[in-house]
């Protein structure tokens, strides 16, 4: 198994080569890998988002909004138990993680929740409907809500 900083990096390095694909050759690409994430083990689960919470920041704003329009692409077009257990893992690894939590950069919601008013009705709504479902499932659901932006808890 690779060290923390060995995984940590390799994260990095996936998310930056990831983000200059094509927009439909990154979309493609992600959606095997959310496939294959969620056949994973909770241990690996956990390692593989915390890597990504803990590696975005490095990626530039360019390359991180690319990755965030084929996640939510992705996202949309998955069942609801899938989209559930994906973003569950995500709100766990930063409830049960003061630190990441504490220090976890807001600016990500301020994407997301720009990329998400920008999607249809439906498919907002589907997807601030798992979003608060999960959070509200974590161990510390109202720090998870007070990173979220008021208005897109309408």
């Amino acid at each position: 198994m690779k060290s923390n900083n060995e995984s940590s990096q390799f994260v990095e390095s996936i998310l930056n080569i990831l983000s200059k694909l094509p927009f439909g050759l990154r979309t493609s690409i992600m959606k095997n890998r959310m496939d294959e994430f969620l056949s994973f083990d909770d241990e690996e689960k956990n390692e593989i988002v915390l890597n990504i919470i803990m590696n975005y920041p490095k990626i530039d704003e360019t390359s991180l909004n690319n990755l965030i329009d084929s996640w939510l692409s992705n996202l949309v077009a998955m069942p609801n138990g899938k989209i559930n257990e994906l973003l569950y893992r995500y709100l766990l690894m930063l409830s049960i993680n003061p630190a990441v939590m504490e220090n976890f950069n807001k600016d990500i919601i301020n994407k997301l929740s720009s990329k998400l008013e920008g999607m249809s009705d439906d498919n907002q709504t589907k997807l601030k409907n798992c979003v608060f479902e999960m959070i509200l499932n974590t161990p510390a659901p109202d720090d998870l809500l007070a990173l979220i932006p008021k208005d897109l808890m309408r």
